[in-house]
C-alpha cells in the first residue's frame, strides 16, 4: 500500500501547526500525485482520503471512507507501421527498341574511285511503322530519309564519312550508327572513268 503525506501529531500545538500548513501539504501532495500518474502506466485507479487532522492522503489501496479517483492511464505512442509501397503499373506500353544499326558498306578504310558510291546499311529489328532512317554523309543528313536500307551518292575526291540513324515520329533520335571513314581518290591513266563521267573532246 502506498501512503503519501501521512502524518502523526500529539499535541494541540503540533495540530494547529498541521492545519496551518495544511494548504502547502496540499499542493505537494497533489503535486506527487501528478508524477505518480505520469511514472505508473499501471495505476489507474487512487484513493483519496482526509484523516481527524484534517490531512489528504492518498494511496493505490482502497481505504475505509476512501473517494475513488479514477485516473486516466498514462499516455503512450505506438509507432504505426509503414504500409508496403506498391509498385504502380504503368500505363504505357513498352516500346520497341533496335538491337543493331551499322554500315555495311563502305566498309572502314575503303578506296573508292571518283563517282557514285553505293551506301548500305543493316537495322536488328526492322523498321518499325513511324520511324524513319537517315543516312548521314560526312555528318549531314540527307534531305530526305531513306526509302530503305541503301543509297548511292557522287562524292569528289578525299575522306569521307558515313553513318546512319533512326528516329521517331517527332525527329527524336532512336539509334545511331558509328560513323565509317573511306576515301575517293580521282581517276588515273591506268584507270581511266567509265560511263558518263568519260568526257568527250
Amino acid at each position: 500500500m502506498l501512503r503519501l503525506g501521512v502524518f502523526h501529531f500529539d499535541s494541540r500545538e503540533a495540530r494547529g501547526y498541521a492545519r496551518g500548513m495544511r494548504t502547502r501539504h496540499l499542493l505537494l501532495s497533489l503535486s506527487l500525485v501528478t508524477a505518480l500518474m505520469a511514472n505508473t502506466a499501471l495505476a489507474t485507479t487512487l484513493y483519496k482520503w482526509i484523516d481527524a487532522n484534517g490531512v489528504t492522503h492518498y494511496s493505490d489501496q482502497p481505504m475505509p471512507g476512501a473517494q475513488k479517483m479514477d485516473v486516466a492511464s498514462a499516455q503512450t505512442y505506438k509507432a504505426l507501421g509503414t504500409a508496403p509501397t506498391r509498385p504502380q503499373k504503368s500505363t504505357q506500353a513498352p516500346v520497341a527498341g533496335y538491337s543493331r544499326l551499322a554500315i555495311t558498306q563502305p566498309v572502314p578504310e575503303q578506296t573508292f574511285q571518283v563517282g557514285r558510291i553505293d551506301i548500305s546499311a543493316v537495322l536488328d529489328p526492322g523498321l518499325r511503322p513511324g520511324d524513319a532512317l537517315w543516312f548521314l554523309i560526312d555528318g549531314a543528313r540527307d534531305a530526305e530519309p531513306a526509302q530503305g536500307l541503301s543509297t548511292s551518292i557522287e562524292l569528289s575526291r578525299g575522306s569521307h564519312t558515313a553513318s546512319v540513324l533512326v528516329a521517331d515520329a517527332t525527329g527524336t533520335v532512336i539509334i545511331a550508327s558509328e560513323a565509317v571513314t573511306f576515301y575517293v581518290h580521282g581517276a588515273s591513266i591506268l584507270q581511266p572513268p567509265k560511263g558518263p563521267l568519260l568526257m568527250k573532246k
